[in-house]
């Protein structure tokens, strides 16, 4: 008798084990894609711009070819940043079919003319 009792528990909780490995969350997206500044009219990359959800501590930077990739909500707002290049938002619609999704973000410079000094 305790052996099938012993038996019902594990094959119960190997069902849940397999239950729950076949779980995916429905609102997760793997967003990825390049961030590059269009100078001279040609797509360059950005190295190592910053790409982090808005309001939140998540986030990740771009490789030195420009490229990156992270896990998002549907519905998130979406910052790229890079030092010497305005910030550029986004956000991931909340009726995406799949999930995997890929965006070309462009970041135009953002140049600061200084008055002139006299020395």
């Amino acid at each position: 008798m305790h052996h099938r009792n012993l038996l019902s528990l594990a094959f119960f909780l190997i069902t849940i084990g397999l239950w729950g490995q076949n779980y995916i969350d429905s609102n997760l997206v793997q967003f990825s894609g390049m961030v590059v500044t269009d100078q001279k009219n040609e797509p360059l990359p950005i190295p190592y711009a910053h790409v982090g959800v808005e309001n939140t501590r998540r986030g990740t930077y771009a490789d030195r070819n420009g490229f990156f990739s992270l896990v998002v909500q549907k519905g998130d707002k979406l910052v790229f940043s890079a030092v010497g290049f305005k910030s550029a938002h986004y956000e991931v619609a909340v009726d995406l079919k799949d999930n995997r999704y890929s965006v070309f973000q462009i970041l135009y410079s953002d140049t600061l003319t200084l008055p002139e000094t006299v020395i």
